[in-house]
């Protein structure tokens, strides 16, 4: 891969971000907490921060968008580059691949000026939006129930309930365990009055998914859990790295200067530019989660049933997390939240 003298989506990027694309606030968007106390506050992050968030994930919307039109445009300047750009990401598109595409990034622009239900149509409440893990903990079968109320559940008896005598729960447990692969435990969260469950994270309670080395963000929807009401994301540390989109600007090489060894000394890396919003935008990733449902936007058949994050993995130069010999395809690449943020 390499990056042309043409940017697109950091020409389209600027243009957009200086010249008053119409957006909604992200408490429009969201329920999110500013509150230091508050669990998954952002209240470190600030509201300016996601102010920006939501002018870039326009912009990159809108680049989207113009991607796939120069990319099914003989005619555009921009034909080779966009042809090019689909061809590697998207693992060959057709025509009807092509539409599916633009369809993902016109429902993200929509809802980021426009709102709207979330989870595949299906939600109309306004979903959460969480930093870091300190909105929920992990609890054992062997705890007491909680009800919506954050109140201990009791029998007609008076006898206070445990998780793993609700056969919601346990029916839960058993459909997780399966979607994830691996043991999942209840997690409660005061704040969504209900318990996600997901695999632990780490030896303590309070060791989420973002105690992963690395992790940038992630999503849940009613579709995908039916015990909790609304749908909701939460933004990790990592995520937040300074980097503003169209800053820095890429460093750009000839195609010529490229041989059988890759890339030349000093050639740009994707990553090098790749704005934090890239993860709200992931919020493509997660907006598309939740506009889709989370479970509509895993990519098909992959080895440990996630997305795919790594550059040369979303490629097809490099076999997928769990394999030797599989490499991502075209349905996969189509699936895969990361890849659509990435081309934008």
């Amino acid at each position: 891969m390499f990056l042309s003298q043409q940017p697109l989506s950091w020409i389209l990027s600027l243009f957009l971000i200086g010249n008053g694309v119409r957006a909604l606030s992200i408490t429009d968007l969201f329920e999110i907490s500013f509150e230091e106390d508050d669990p998954g506050s952002c209240e470190a992050e600030g509201s300016a921060r996601f102010a920006r968030y939501i002018t870039e994930g326009i912009a990159l919307a809108m680049a989207g968008i113009d991607f796939v039109d120069a990319a099914t445009d003989s005619s555009n300047e921009l034909y080779v580059q966009a042809e090019r750009l689909g061809y590697e990401w998207f693992r060959d598109p057709d025509e009807d691949d092509y539409e599916s595409i633009k369809i993902y990034y016109e429902k993200v622009l929509d809802w980021l000026q426009n709102n709207g239900p979330n989870d595949n149509g299906d939600n109309p409440l306004k979903p959460y939006l969480f930093c870091g893990d300190s909105w929920a903990i992990r609890k054992t079968l062997q705890d007491p129930l909680f009800g919506s109320d954050g109140n201990s559940v009791k029998d007609n008896n008076g006898n206070v309930v445990l998780i793993g005598q609700n056969s919601d729960m346990l029916d839960a447990q058993s459909a997780t365990t399966t979607n994830f692969g691996e043991v999942t435990y209840p997690y409660w969260s005061e704040v969504l009055g209900g318990y996600v469950w997901a695999p632990a994270f780490g030896p303590m309670p309070t060791a989420g998914y973002c105690a992963q080395g690395n992790a940038l963000g992630f999503c849940f929807t009613p579709s995908s859990q039916g015990l909790i009401s609304h749908s909701w994301v939460s933004l990790c540390d990592s995520s937040f790295t300074e980097l503003i989109l169209g800053q820095p600007r890429c460093n750009v090489v000839e195609i010529t200067d490229f041989d059988e060894d890759g890339a030349p000394e000093g050639a740009g890396i994707v990553n090098d530019i790749t704005p934090e919003s890239a993860t709200f935008f992931q919020v493509t990733s997660e907006l598309i989660h939740l506009l889709y449902g989370a479970a509509e936007t895993i990519p098909p058949n992959t080895p440990d049933k996630r997305e795919v994050y790594g550059t040369w993995q979303m490629l097809g130069q490099e076999p997928l997390d769990g394999s030797t010999d599989q490499y991502m395809d075209n349905n996969q690449a189509l699936a895969n939240p990361e890849t659509y943020a990435k081309v934008a």
